[in-house]
């Protein structure tokens, strides 16, 4: 039976090659599609899950309202693992970690290796208790018994090492032997815990310039530490959650600030949490959402045609159906023949999509996941989806040629005569209405993305961003006495303007509002975000001085601090130049004048809004930034790399330009506008094929009506308007449908901007304007054909 079926497939397909290659073009577009989206979504919504107990491991992130201000951030206190452990007996396991990420170490190679810039982590002891990252040499017990041991990856063990073990052995950091006390597993890509080593917390606070004492009783002192804690089975985190506020507001001093603390399941940290200082960047929960959403209208739209096109090739199979009924056929073999050929083509489909996927690879699509060809397209649930949609696709199309072929006597099968067919041609009108509905709904949202982007990448940030190329220097460089020198040499760089140092640059400021700042002699505060910058910094950058002045190596400027505008406004400041103010954190207050205030200026990225910030004098920092001559780049650059050897600053000499980053800041909303973009791409072309099945199908049912009014006198613009109105009219309908969730779909992506461009209405016309040429395009070839069909060819056969 099986093989007769696939006798019988080939010889049709040879014969129907063009009409089998738009059927099968159809489903290997929307199967690959469905495969890349549904892998997306499923390496964004595993992040972390390979953890044995995940569902039990929450991390613990600080939250702090003051005023208007609410700060969410990933750092809490010391304290809390073991006050936790001590008090709250649901908590099994409490761990504390400082995130490295922001620090990258100099690591040294034996064997005069060259030196290497890595990621790591200060780890409590019972690291491993909690994140089951499989040990690969050395014993778990005592990694970290040795305070100035490391423990490394094993993707670092092979760059260094080779196939030797690495454990015992030494590498230097920061010029210190560390001896390498075990190997551990890489952290996969969808986990945000990735590290290149990890060494021992302990001797972070070992460090003799911090306040031991502070640190073993206050709540408030060296907030950076990230806090884990393992609940016991069946605990309620909710009531752990309360018990942890409980704790702080026993233990706190009296200068603490209020604060409250959350716990977040650790799969949970990638797509929803918005806290700073996050080891990893985070997800975006809407966009994985939205292009899930997309995958699952690009199946049912695949489905869709499928149905239309086979529907559409119901007179083809009328003879053959005749023939089977003359020669005593039933019913039930019409059935397996439509179904199996209808798996068959299914099948094909879904190996074409995945050569077809596999061969996209070496275009590294920048929101699929790293290993989608090895894990996510040959992953249990992957098969069992496809699975499905065989079942399904095999089915549902043949629903209805089957209902339409076994109702048709020999004789109508025979001259090939549908017979009425009711409420199977209404329900394929609907279900073309949605495809034209969808299409309308992406192509109209992609506009409005489109404009959203434009804007905030062209959008004055306040700041000469197209004129400023910053080096981000390693800590060592920046207290090295070359540091001024190499400044100085810069300055006499031909076509270089101005140059100044500092310890962030506009859109990579660090932390957060995490400062208050006071009036002196009053009670009015803010929180601030504050930085240190030297000379020349605003001059370099491009940022305007309303009042005052900037520092200046005329001026003692130790004491002295600038402001900008949200700040004055914040404090309530009347006359601000002059005025002393205290910078408060904790028990610390430190008293400064203000000297300077500066315009406004966007020093994080479009999605925050313009913050209180506050800038005080430093001798020295890590980051350098030059204002220079744009068509002088060039010899600039070339001149840099020549005598960078020069100055003795460790690493090679790297660079960055600000509009680069500036942009970079902003690829999410970036991708999320291409991708929706290729996705709308991909519904329209598949609702094209779909209206191509269905005008096809209704062509053919119109032929003898078409013939007969032409001749009886119609023209043949007449007919072609006749067959062609109904599609004109369900595109305006969907239009008026269309209007209010898309408003609604860009009103809560515009949300998470402080800056937006206003909405132009005009793109709903535009997006009708596409559409409607695109359906009056495709469904009119095959119209056309009808129309200008000669009737004596048509009404012969009668």
């Amino acid at each position: 039976m099986f093989r007769s079926t696939v006798k019988i497939f080939l010889r049709k397909t040879s014969k129907q090659l063009g009409f089998f290659s738009f059927q099968v073009t159809g489903l290997v577009t929307g199967i690959s599609v469905f495969l890349m989206v549904f892998s997306f979504y499923q390496f964004e919504t595993s992040f972390d899950s390979h953890f044995s107990d995940y569902q039990r491991i929450y991390r613990i992130e600080r939250i702090e309202t003051r005023g208007d201000n609410i700060i969410r951030s990933t750092s809490s206190s010391r304290l809390i693992p073991q006050l936790a452990k001590a008090e709250i007996p649901e908590i099994e396991k409490a761990i504390g970690m400082i995130n490295g990420s922001f620090d990258v170490t100099r690591v040294h190679y034996p064997e005069d290796k060259p030196w290497s810039w890595l990621n790591s982590h200060w780890v409590s002891g019972d690291f491993f208790e909690v994140f089951d990252f499989k040990v690969l040499e050395g014993n778990k017990e005592t990694l970290f018994e040795d305070p100035n041991a490391i423990v490394i990856t094993q993707s670092m063990a092979s760059k260094i090492f080779g196939e030797k073990s690495p454990v015992g052995k030494t590498i230097f950091i920061w010029n210190r032997p560390r001896p390498i006390s075990g190997v551990v597993e890489d952290a996969p890509e969808n986990s945000h815990m990735q590290f290149d080593f990890l060494t021992s917390m302990e001797r972070y606070f070992s460090n003799p310039r911090w306040d031991a004492e502070r640190i073993a009783s206050s709540w408030s002192y060296l907030n950076s530490v990230m806090n884990y804690v393992k609940l016991s089975e069946g605990a309620d985190p909710v009531l752990v959650e309360e018990k942890i506020n409980a704790l702080y507001s026993r233990y706190k001093a009296e200068n603490d600030p209020e604060r409250s603390f959350i716990l977040l399941p650790v799969n949970d940290i990638h797509l929803h949490s918005n806290a700073h200082r996050q080891i990893t960047d985070p997800g975006n929960a809407m966009f994985v959402q939205l292009v899930f959403y997309a995958g699952i209208i690009i199946a049912l739209l695949t489905l869709i045609n499928f149905v239309k096109i086979s529907l559409a090739n119901v007179t083809q199979r009328m003879k053959e159906t005749g023939v089977r009924k003359v020669l005593g056929g039933s019913n039930r073999s019409l059935i397996l023949s439509i179904v199996s050929e209808n798996a068959l083509i299914i099948l094909l489909a879904i190996l074409l999509s995945f050569g077809l996927i596999y061969s996209l690879g070496s275009l590294k699509i920048s929101w699929l996941p790293p290993d989608i060809y090895q894990d996510f397209l040959t992953s249990s649930l992957t098969m069992i989806v496809l699975l499905s949609f065989l079942i399904i696709g095999s089915l549902i199309p043949s629903a209805i040629p089957v209902r339409i072929l076994s109702r048709l006597s020999i004789t109508n099968a025979l001259r090939g005569t549908v017979t009425s067919t009711g409420h199977n041609f209404g329900l394929l009108r609907a279900l073309m209405s949605f495809q034209v509905l969808f299409s309308l709904i992406l192509i109209t949202t992609t506009l409005f993305f489109k404009d959203q982007v434009n804007y905030i990448l062209t959008r004055d940030t306040g700041f000469d961003k197209d004129q400023v190329l910053y080096m981000e220097l390693h800590a060592e460089n920046a207290r090295a006495e070359s540091l001024e020198t190499f400044k100085q040499y810069l300055r006499t760089v031909p076509g270089i303007n101005s140059v100044s140092n500092s310890l962030q640059v506009p859109l990579k400021w660090a932390g957060s509002q995490s400062y208050e700042l006071r009036e002196k002699g009053t009670n009015e505060s803010t929180l601030v975000s504050r930085s240190g910058v030297n000379h020349d910094f605003f001059k370099t950058l491009g940022i305007e001085i309303v009042e005052g002045r900037e520092f200046s190596s005329d001026f003692s400027d130790s004491s002295s601090t600038i402001l900008n505008e949200t700040a004055v406004k914040s404090l309530g400041l009347v006359n601000p130049i002059g005025k002393k103010v205290h910078h408060i954190r904790g028990s610390r207050i430190e008293e400064k004048t203000v000297v300077g205030i500066v315009k406004d200026f966007n020093f994080r990225s479009m999605h925050s809004p313009l913050l209180p910030a506050q800038f005080i004098w430093i001798p020295r920092g890590p980051i350098i930034s030059v204002n220079f001559t744009p068509n002088s780049i060039e010899s600039i650059l070339a001149d840099i790399e020549a005598n960078w050897g020069r100055f003795s600053l460790e690493g090679d000499f790297n660079y960055t330009f600000m509009d680069d980053y500036f942009a970079s800041q902003h690829d999410e909303d970036i991708q999320l506008k291409s991708t929706i973009s290729f996705l709308s791409i991909v519904i329209v072309f598949l609702a094209s094929l779909g209206i191509f099945g269905m005008s096809a199908f209704i062509g053919q049912r119109k032929q003898k009506e078409v013939a007969i009014r032409k001749v009886l006198g119609s023209t043949g613009s007449g007919v072609f308007w006749l067959l062609t109105k109904n599609y004109v009219i369900t595109v305006f309908i969907a239009l008026i449908v269309t209007i209010y969730p898309v408003y609604f779909l860009v009103n809560l992506w515009l949300d998470n901007f402080a800056y937006t461009a206003r909405i132009n209405y005009l793109n709903f016309g535009l997006g009708l304007v596409i559409v409607l040429g695109i359906v009056v395009l495709v469904s009119g070839i095959n119209t056309l054909k009808v129309t200008i069909k000669n009737p004596v060819d048509t009404l012969s056969h009668e």
